[in-house]
């Protein structure tokens, strides 16, 4: 909520005062965090014991300067507690011992005549709103061992002037800075990554920070820092709303060289933006914005421009042409949205669409592209002229299924030769059921058949190189899925189909089984690994509580955070000294090691494979069991008896084991 109000306040400024409304609903109720522990008092100090080591929770002295000692009765100081030294009248600096290692939430809050901290460099976290509405604070070291600035910390410390981030911090939170006035000069580490929304909101000293490494800056996180003048964002890939607004001294802007989509308020009231003249405003070669109303027919790129933004010219009523150069990579969201005079469009080479980039362009009734132009969206030219000629269900342009017209159909057939369908085709067609795809197929998009919750089975043409994300995310009927010749499984690419059964990676994926390709897929039984995977990753199977099996080949040299958690009944079939098998013994599941030297198809394990191993299959898939009563083909055999890898054992390997002995 605060965040939202400050974004507004840009343009209301009666909503100013809302930033320090916003801190209190942080502070409430964080006394209780101490709960049922005993708190002991000591001289002037308050601490809990846990482990043998002390959390200062209280200072009831009345000191100017407060040295905290390394020991308390005996015992180590590591932590100061949440509210530990906040609202500490009088209290004008503090020295914090080497033991500490963590600092809690609002441990100085409203300390309001602090104006010197000693951190050790051993602490690593400090805790939100730490050293909130300390407004004399002038002094305070960022330790060298700290990960990240965290929310609110620094807030309202109106004195602090120049700060100084150690190598180790990666981010800095929502609100870090806010208000913090006379603050004119931030050093960023080389390893900051992240900006928080509002981090230095009000800052309006700050003239001097380094941002060139930076990736990320949130929303409204340097709003109205009046005295910024120049900052490099060469490698930032995201800039959040108002990420800059009225920075009025703001001229000096670098630019990455690729970024796709920046929001129209990001620069507002900057000097940069408003002393540009009227027409297509350029962040580098990224097409940012129209300055002033557009009213000519015809728009014209200037050459080597390689993308155009979101809303870029959207709802304008006067534009008929418009000159695309070929050096284009995308048209961004709603870039020309309902500029209803728009009659002809020809996409450079390469270039992908995004969503409803032209839709609503009513008069568009010729749309111009090379084979080679990358589709990504089915929204991008609906309720054109040229979409509302096309005839009910898939529409295509050249090879690419693009759109769907109408109402869905449960049996689909993509025509011969089409190579792309493209992102979000079918996503929440709730009546489709079974689809066929041509061997022409060479890509589907992300989502593309995410929430199909009816779709039951579907066979991937060989020529599918890439499984993309979420492709199938969410379709809790599909039973069954044949993967052909797929060389990498993208994220939550089958999370969430609670029907499948059991799952063969072919031989071709010899990459990764992303993160949570299979999360969640709650009546997996079986998995067969075919190829030679480098990665599974993180949340891969998380959750798939009824997977018995799955054998990890030794080319497996990583397994992510809770991939096979909540998997109760798993047992992995891996080789021994694998990496499958250190990480199986290190996370408590239970596996079995693969016999290197045992052929597939030695039923009987005699070391040759003849008759009697045929013989031996048919008799298990009959039932019989062996004059111990223990199965013919036990778990560990299951790789050995699977003729036909498809983690079935059934007729059809006795078939393929028959074949193999006539050749």
């Amino acid at each position: 909520m605060k965040k939202s109000l400050k974004i507004m306040s840009v343009f209301m400024s009666a909503m100013l005062t809302l930033g320090s409304l916003g801190a209190v609903s942080l502070t409430a109720g964080a006394q209780e965090s101490i709960g049922t522990v005993t708190k002991i008092t000591s001289g002037d100090f308050v601490y809990t014991v846990e482990d043998n080591v002390a959390t200062i929770v209280d200072y009831t002295g009345s000191a100017n300067a407060l040295v905290i000692p390394q020991t308390i009765d005996g015992r180590k100081i590591v932590r100061i507690g949440d509210y530990a030294l906040s609202k500490k009248a009088k209290l004008n600096s503090v020295v914090v011992p080497e033991s500490v290692e963590s600092i809690g939430s609002s441990a100085f809050e409203d300390s309001v005549d602090l104006k010197k901290v000693t951190l050790p460099d051993g602490v690593t976290k400090i805790g939100p709103s730490a050293f909130y509405g300390c407004s004399k604070l002038t002094t305070v070291n960022i330790p060298a061992k700290l990960e990240e600035i965290d929310d609110y910390t620094f807030s309202g410390c109106t004195q602090l002037t120049d700060i100084k981030l150690s190598e180790s911090v990666t981010y800095v939170g929502e609100s870090a800075f806010e208000g913090c006035s006379n603050l004119n000069s931030v050093t960023l580490s080389e390893n900051t990554e992240t900006i928080g929304d509002c981090a230095f909101y009000e800052c309006d000293s700050l003239y001097s920070i380094n941002l060139e490494n930076v990736s990320q800056i949130g929303a409204g996180a340097f709003v109205y820092c009046a005295n910024l003048d120049d900052i490099d964002l060469t490698n930032c890939s995201l800039i959040g709303e108002n990420a800059f607004s009225v920075c009025q001294s703001l001229i000096n802007i670098k630019f990455p060289d690729s970024i796709y989509s920046i929001p129209q308020t990001a620069f507002e009231y900057t000097l940069w933006e408003q002393s540009a003249p009227d027409g297509v405003l350029y962040a580098g070669d990224f097409a940012y914005k129209i300055i002033g109303d557009f009213t000519d027919s015809t728009l014209t790129f200037k050459d080597n421009t390689y993308a155009i933004n979101d809303d870029f010219l959207s709802y304008n009523e006067y534009v008929k042409k418009i000159n695309l150069p070929d050096s284009l990579t995308s048209i961004g969201v709603s870039a020309f949205e309902s500029c209803s005079n728009l009659k002809e469009i020809t996409i450079p080479n390469r270039c992908s669409v995004q969503a409803m980039a032209f839709y609503d362009c009513s008069s568009l009734a010729n749309i111009n592209y090379n084979e080679s132009m990358v589709w990504t969206a089915p929204s991008a030219f609906c309720n054109t002229a040229w979409y509302n000629s096309q005839s009910d269900g898939i529409v295509y342009h050249g090879t690419a299924a693009c759109a769907y017209k109408g109402d869905f159909a449960a049996a689909e057939t993509v025509k011969d030769g089409t190579t792309i369908i493209v992102d979000g085709l079918f996503y929440g067609d709730e009546v489709l059921t079974s689809i066929n795809l041509p061997d022409s197929v060479e890509y589907i998009g992300d989502m593309a058949f995410e929430n199909c919750i009816n779709l039951k089975k579907i066979s991937l043409p060989k020529s599918l190189y890439t499984l993309c994300d979420e492709t199938f995310l969410g379709c809790e009927s599909l039973e069954s899925v044949e993967l052909s010749e797929v060389v990498n499984i993208g994220v939550s690419a089958f999370a969430h189909c609670t029907s499948l059964k059991s799952i063969v990676i072919p031989e071709s994926v010899n990459q990764s089984i992303s993160d949570s390709a299979f999360l969640n897929c709650t009546s997996l039984e079986k998995v067969t690994i075919n190829g030679d995977v480098q990665l599974i990753g993180a949340a891969a199977f998380l959750n798939c509580e009824n997977l018995k099996s799955v054998n990890i080949p030794k080319s497996v040299g990583y397994i992510g955070a809770d991939a096979f958690e909540f998997c109760e009944k798993l047992t992995i079939k891996c080789y021994e000294n694998s990496y499958a098998q250190h990480y199986a013994e290190e996370n408590g599941i239970k596996y079995l090691l693969i016999d290197e030297e045992r052929l597939v198809g030695d039923i009987n394990n005699d070391g040759k494979i003849d008759v009697n191993d045929v013989t031996e299959l048919q008799k298990h898939l009959a039932g019989h069991t062996k004059a111990d009563d223990t199965p013919i083909i036990t778990d560990s055999d299951l790789n050995i008896a699977d003729i036909t890898n498809d983690g079935i054992i059934d007729l059809r390997d006795v078939t393929a084991l028959q074949l193999s002995l006539s050749e």
